[in-house]
């Protein structure tokens, strides 16, 4: 009795989910979109002909189009929908970076499931143009997706493992292994998620063969498995690495209508092993010509979900495996495991596979206490180290100030979070001078200095700049003005004796050098001259000038008179904005 209870309390909660909130599916092209719409359309029917379903199907159910998976995973990350399909390597980024998690799995046996449900990724080329792992360089490869397991993941670590792609850079694996094939179609490569750089070069989508805005994105006509094959099969590239099921589903006409099974064969086809001796073998030959075994793909939602509304997604997900599975009660109506040529009310014919989900999919099984992170295995993780090689292993940033060096901190944290390599270290200097000498002794690598300062460490420490920072409008400049209080009307340029002056620092560009270069020639200001003793004094009396007299070696004087008082000490450091602060905060 009081299991009965807990059963209708459930199915209870089940019924007020789909009551109260949609259920909304991702899709990311046209044609996915038709699929998702005839499965809405026939769950509508399966209720009106059997109503306890209404318990277990959503009552609103819709099909909402994106842009490219990407945007999917933003979109369930901002709660604008709730389910996609996803291969575990994407479905392990959209864990790790978008908060999302796997609800289901797909399972491609009838029998019973054990383990983890698998597939192996295999490199397929064309008999009549044959490919080695020697003659790589010279040939064209088509890929499925930028961070699938099969297609990226699995075959680029292995490749650079056995050191068969090189890297100079880091955080530019894309660019590394473009640099390594004579052309590519990589969809996604260009997304802001995989290029936040901007440095992917475009030849990455030179192969691909979509339209419009689906050109060289997850949406392309040769992106996924079936459109990496087939970019293959009608001779765009050489090479694609895809799920070994992939050549039955794309040749044998009678797995799937939408097969080339009329153009193509298994025998047009061979497989290269990853073995250093470059052995090809025939594609029946997955289980020992592979580069891994792959964990099978993931239905995702948000990891912050109800914990109630999941258990109402999984409900539905069963129901329409019951309902519309290869061996459900109404696959005569569909089956959502498979691809048709075109459905019922509309003229568009369906060129894609796997849409939805995957075509070789026999069921969908719950993965227990898994999450996207175990769901890969020790191999994909092994391989996205290799993937984040990077010529230094860790980079030394020197900084002059507290404040700097919790930002700095704060830096290596997010650096980690998005897997960006070198490893970065925090030094503290104390002083621009003293960064100079640790970088020139070898105790650091890098700092960040005023174009003023750089000169000096130029001439005095041989160091060198590598980047400029830039503030809008590339051209790496910007105009140094004066600022005095808004209630003083009678302060200029050319009356400033008498008057106290905030300076940003020493020798820096941009309150310092410019200042000496207006000032000077219009004899405002006396030139300096040094005595034997190497104090610097002045030829004529401007002691009031505080913030210019910063070359007198003797501070009790008026180098400093002007600078924060005790209270303000945790304005130190802070520099130019240090000196602006000081115009209010006068004591």
């Amino acid at each position: 009795m009081e299991n009965l209870l807990k059963l209708c309390l459930v199915l209870s909660v089940v019924q007020l989910y789909t009551a109260q909130r949609p259920t909304r599916w991702c899709v990311t092209n046209k044609e996915e979109e038709i699929k998702c719409n005839f499965l809405k359309k026939q769950m509508s029917q399966a209720v009106s002909d059997d109503p306890s379903l209404a318990n277990k199907l959503p009552e609103d159910f819709q099909c909402v189009r994106q842009y490219d998976q990407f945007s999917c995973m933003e979109g369930i990350e901002q709660d604008n929908v709730d389910l996609i399909a996803l291969d575990s390597g994407q479905a392990y980024f959209a864990g790790r970076q978008y908060n999302m998690m796997p609800i289901m799995a797909e399972s491609y046996q009838d029998s019973a499931v054990t383990d983890i449900p698998s597939y192996y990724s295999v490199a397929v080329f064309r008999v009549d143009n044959p490919v080695s792992l020697q003659n790589l360089r010279q040939k064209k490869v088509c890929f499925s997706g930028i961070g699938m397991s099969a297609g990226w993941v699995h075959p680029i670590g292995r490749l650079l493992k056995d050191s068969l792609i090189t890297v100079d850079q880091c955080n530019a694996i894309v660019k590394a292994v473009n640099s390594s094939f004579a052309g590519m179609c990589l969809p996604g490569a260009l997304t802001s998620f995989y290029n936040p750089f901007g440095n992917n070069p475009t030849a990455v989508c030179r192969l691909c063969g979509g339209y419009n805005e689906e050109f060289c994105t997850t949406s392309d006509l040769y992106a996924g498995y079936d459109g990496s094959f087939r970019c293959v099969a009608e001779g765009s590239g050489h090479l694609t690495f895809v799920r070994h099921d992939t050549i039955d589903l794309m040749t044998d006409s009678t797995v799937n209508s939408t097969g080339l099974g009329s153009q193509y064969s298994r025998d047009n086809f061979r497989l290269l092993c990853p073995d250093r001796n470059g052995r090809t073998a025939s594609v029946d030959d997955f289980e020992n010509c592979n580069w891994g075994k792959i964990s099978s793909n993931l239905i995702m939602t948000s990891a912050v979900r109800d914990p109630d509304i999941v258990e109402g997604y999984k409900t539905f997900l069963r129901t329409i495996d019951e309902l519309f599975g290869p061996s459900g009660t109404r696959s005569s109506d569909l089956n959502i495991f498979t691809t048709l040529s075109s459905y019922p009310g509309t003229q568009k014919d369906i060129v894609r596979k796997n849409l939805m989900f995957s075509d070789m999919t026999k069921k969908l099984v719950d993965i227990g206490d898994n999450n996207y992170f175990t769901w890969v295995a020790d191999d994909f993780n092994t391989y996205l180290s290799h993937m984040s090689q990077c010529p230094s292993n860790v980079v030394r940033w020197c900084v002059i100030s507290l404040a700097e060096k919790l930002k700095c901190e704060d830096m290596i944290m997010a650096f980690k979070a998005k897997d960006l390599r070198p490893e970065m270290d925090c030094l503290y200097g104390g002083n621009t001078s003293n960064c100079m000498e640790m970088i020139w002794r070898g105790d650091a690598d890098l700092m960040n200095l005023d174009a003023g300062d750089v000169y000096i460490a130029g001439r005095r420490y041989g160091l060198i700049p590598i980047a400029a920072e830039d503030y809008g409008d590339m051209t790496m400049q910007f105009k140094v003005v004066a600022a005095a209080q808004k209630t003083d009307k009678s302060t200029t340029l050319f009356n400033m004796k008498g008057k106290r002056s905030c300076q940003p620092g020493i020798g820096r560009g941009d309150g310092f050098g410019p200042i000496l270069a207006k000032s000077t020639p219009r004899d405002q200001m006396e030139r300096y001259r040094e005595t034997p003793d190497g104090s610097w004094k002045r030829q004529r009396d401007i002691a009031e000038v505080g913030g210019w007299a910063l070359f007198v070696s003797n501070h009790e004087d008026t180098a400093c008179s002007a600078c924060l008082p005790a209270w303000a000490q945790g304005w130190l450091g802070l520099e130019g904005e240090g000196a602006l602060v000081r115009l209010d905060r006068r004591q």
